[in-house]
Formats: C-alpha cells, structure tokens, sequence
C-alpha cells in the first residue's frame, strides 16, 4: 500500500470511529474529553451512534499491522516510509483510548499512542533513534494494546459474545508475542505454550461456541494475563 492510500485509509477509519467529527468521540489530535448525550442534545445535535462490535474488533490488528510495517522499513532505512506508519498506529492506538472505559488504560494508551506520534515525527527529521529506543516505545505499545483487547476479551466473554471475544483474544496472544519480540526477553516454555494455546483456543472459538471451548477460551486469556504481568515486571526491574 502507497503511502498517500495508506494515509487515506486511516483517515477514513478515523471519521467512521470518531462519528465524522461530532462531539461524542475525540479527535484523534484533541485532548482526552468526552462529551454526555446531554450535552449534545442541549446543543441540539444528535449523538453520533456507538460504533459496532464487529467493526472495533475487525480494527483490532491494524494498529499491530503498522508497527510491525514500520519496524521492517526502519530496518532497510527507509525512514520516511516508517515514519509514517509510526504515526498511523499512533492514530489508532489513541482511538482505541477513546474506545475505552477504563480511566487507567485510556491514559495508558493516550500516553503509547502520543509516544508513536513523536517517535514518527522524530524519524521524519531525520534525527538518529537508536532501535533500542524505537523498540522500547513499541514494547510500550504492544502491553498496552494487549491489555486494552484483553479486557474486551473479558467483556465479550461476560456478554456471551463469542465470535468477538474470540477475536480480542487471536489479536492480546499475537500483541505479547511482538511485545516479548521487541523487549528481547525470552519467553519462558511455559510462556510460550501460552500464547500457542491461545491462538489455538481463538481459532477454535471461532468454530466452536461450546461451553467446553469458552472455558478453554477463557482459562487462555487468564493465563496470557498472568505472563503479559510477567513481562511488565521484568520491563520495571530493566528499568524499561
């Protein structure tokens, strides 16, 4: 994908998830705000609609997508091209803050997403990155992504919505596995037949809507839960 297309697609997603601009979700550049049904209906407008499942959990993987873009280009120097998917995944980590409830998690993917943008805009001028830098901010970056579709996982499951809790669950194994990737701490076996196991249990659940495969489902997020706890823990003892 060239980069103006690639732009424009993101562009795109940004209006379809921020309501095409009204008030009741942020801009991707704004600061963190919220505006009530009330407050719109006092300015006489009508609330733009929540944006469906389906569609959140179909974006789920593009945020990854471009970063893992963006790491490659860097690699073959290739900056520009970098730069710019840096800044899209950015984009799309922020949309994701405004997509949650949780008030910690919002300002944990405010601050990842911020940090993408900068690290875009750092490489557009040319500035040297030390890849140890670029690898801690994507570190950052992945956790946090990890966390957010963790939790829609969990609320998914609580709902008894499979087929996108199953989804949130395919794209937390895939985010810790380019989370280890980036930190360069190996994976222990145990940590790794986690993240094998939630792939599996994903890919099952997608076929599968049993209680025996929810059960599994959900022991393969608890479990991806623990060693994505892990990986923050020995990410703070690294001082990173």
């Amino acid at each position: 994908m060239g980069s103006g297309a690639r732009w424009l697609a993101i562009a795109v997603t940004a209006m379809l998830l921020t309501g095409c601009g009204s008030g009741v979700r942020r801009q991707v550049d704004d600061p963190p705000a919220r505006a009530t049904e009330e407050s719109a209906a006092t300015q006489g407008g009508t609330p733009a609609s929540r944006i469906s499942e389906a569609v959140w959990a179909g974006l789920a993987s593009l945020p990854r997508t471009h970063l893992m873009r963006a790491r490659e280009m860097l690699m073959v120097n290739q900056k520009d091209d970098a730069a710019k998917d840096f800044e899209a995944a950015g984009a799309l980590v922020r949309l994701e803050a405004a997509h949650t409830d949780d008030a910690a998690l919002q300002h944990r993917l405010e601050s990842a997403g911020i940090e993408l943008r900068q690290l875009g805009r750092s490489l557009q001028r040319q500035s040297r990155t030390p890849i140890q830098e670029v690898d801690d901010v994507m570190t950052r970056a992945y956790l946090a992504l990890a966390e957010e579709h963790g939790t829609q996982a969990a609320k998914a499951f609580r709902d008894g919505r499979t087929a996108p809790a199953g989804t949130y669950l395919e794209q937390t194994a895939a985010e810790l596995t380019q989370a280890y990737a980036r930190s360069s701490i190996e994976p222990t076996k145990a940590a790794r037949n986690t993240l094998v196991d939630a792939h599996e249990a994903a890919r099952r659940l997608s076929n599968d809507g049993s209680e025996n495969a929810i059960k599994v489902a959900r022991a393969a997020l608890g479990a991806l839960e623990k060693d994505s706890t892990q990986l923050e823990n020995a990410l703070g003892a690294r001082g990173r």
